[in-house]
């Protein structure tokens, strides 16, 4: 039973139910810090900026236990005992030493579009880092904190799929607080196309992505950003997977993994020497 609207899982647990619950907002708010630096020449005033971008960052849960039930908040159990087993799941759930945790956040937030409020939802992942030292305030009540490492500092919402005729162009809205490209992004390329290439004209320079073969009809090539992968489908063709790649036949530019969405509304176009095929965007926004 979840005591607010907006409320925190983890590993499907959530942290905010009659046994236990999150305190204050210290610590969950915080941005990523950034990772680089500026340059210095001889001779040259100052310094020349450098390429920043974000780097890891900490969440720092501040909670409360009572020796409740965490389902029902029922009391008249013997408390010490309810204490004790909801220190000891707590541990348990929170001290995964080889595992990343998945956290979900719920937040209500106002659509830009409408105005009403709604719950955003978005999944992090993170590894215990610290606390998990509780602060007696009775037998049978304690605070603690739990801090948890996000190597990716992003929290990820739903996915957003858009397709592209070939010769037409589709706004696609990323609302995310950072780029979308590096991670949770993937283009499919349907033929039939011949040396097809999708662009962004919305960033400048536009960022492209070009490959230099052909896609039959009833075929498809996926390109996954993340792991820099071009992989052909071959229903009717029986060989090992990676005899399927396709990597070598990519060319691209302004952008380094490939293909990306600036904050907001972006216009991509999808062309093609000949051919009736289409693509699919599908992209993961980041968020803070």
């Amino acid at each position: 039973m979840n005591t607010t609207d907006e409320y925190w899982t983890v590993n499907g647990t959530s942290l905010n139910v009659p046994g236990w619950n999150i305190s204050t907002l210290g610590g969950r708010f915080t941005v990523p810090p950034l990772r680089g630096e500026d340059i210095t020449y001889a001779y040259v005033p100052g310094e020349q900026p450098g390429t920043y971008l974000p780097g890891s960052r900490v969440l720092t849960f501040q909670m409360w236990m009572i020796g409740a039930n965490p389902t029902t908040g029922d009391m008249s159990v013997d408390q010490r005992r309810m204490w004790n087993d909801n220190w000891k799941f707590l541990t348990r759930l929170f001290w995964e030493p080889r595992e990343e945790l998945t956290i979900v956040r719920k937040l209500l937030l106002t659509d830009p579009d409408t105005e009403a409020g709604y719950i955003q939802t978005t999944t992090c992942r993170g590894r215990y880092a610290g606390g998990l030292d509780a602060q007696m305030t009775g037998r049978t009540r304690a605070t603690f904190t739990v801090d948890v490492k996000l190597a990716d500092p992003f929290f990820w919402g739903d996915e957003i799929e858009t397709t592209i005729e070939v010769g037409d162009t589709e706004v696609i809205t990323n609302p995310g607080d950072f780029t979308a490209g590096h991670k949770n992004f993937t283009v499919e390329l349907h033929g039939a196309l011949t040396r097809p290439t999708l662009t962004n004209f919305t960033t400048n320079p536009d960022v492209w992505v070009h490959y230099e073969n052909v896609i039959s009809s009833g075929q498809s090539l996926t390109l996954d950003t993340e792991a820099y992968t071009a992989v052909a489908s071959a229903p009717e063709v029986s060989i090992p997977e990676i005899s399927l790649n396709r990597v070598g036949y990519i060319s691209y530019s302004g952008a380094h993994s490939w293909m990306g969405l600036k904050k907001g509304a972006n216009t991509l176009g999808l062309s093609a020497v000949s051919g009736d095929g289409h693509a699919i965007v599908r992209f993961r926004p980041p968020y803070l």
